[in-house]
């Protein structure tokens, strides 16, 4: 097992500057960190690597930064954004040897509102039609 800390505790978004934390990481005891990705531009994965390999850690895991926009059972837009979005996360993983992509994944955050079980049912059916085309 691996204790690890979200860079959200310190930094919002997490940049190739924010990369500074993790000699302060290594220094408190961690051996992980959890990475969110609000935006991929804001990062070069190969930077944030050799960082992490520098300093000897690994990112356990990504965090979908789901915003406005962002919702698998949103619009049809909302909906290619966020795939577009998640596909490029997963490529960023790979690049930080990832293993893991947190977070409510499924829609954007705070979208809690009461839907009638017909609409829930239908936006499940979005939800999962999408993760699966996300597994591929």
């Amino acid at each position: 097992m691996r204790l690890g800390i979200n860079t959200f505790l310190f930094t919002s978004p997490f940049t190739n500057e924010s990369t500074k934390l993790f000699r302060t990481f290594k220094k408190w005891g961690f051996q992980s960190v959890e990475i969110p990705i609000e935006d991929p531009s804001h990062i070069d994965p190969a930077h944030v690597k050799r960082e992490l390999d520098k300093h000897g850690l690994v990112c356990g895991s990504a965090c979908a930064c789901m915003g406005p926009g962002r919702d698998f059972r949103g619009t049809d837009d909302e909906q290619k954004t966020t795939m577009d979005y998640c596909k490029t996360v997963i490529d960023q993983m790979v690049v930080l040897d990832c293993p893991s992509m947190i977070g409510p994944v499924y829609s954007v955050v705070g979208r809690a509102d009461a839907e009638p079980p017909e609409a829930q049912k239908q936006q499940w059916e979005l939800v999962v039609k999408n993760l699966k085309e996300l597994r591929k």
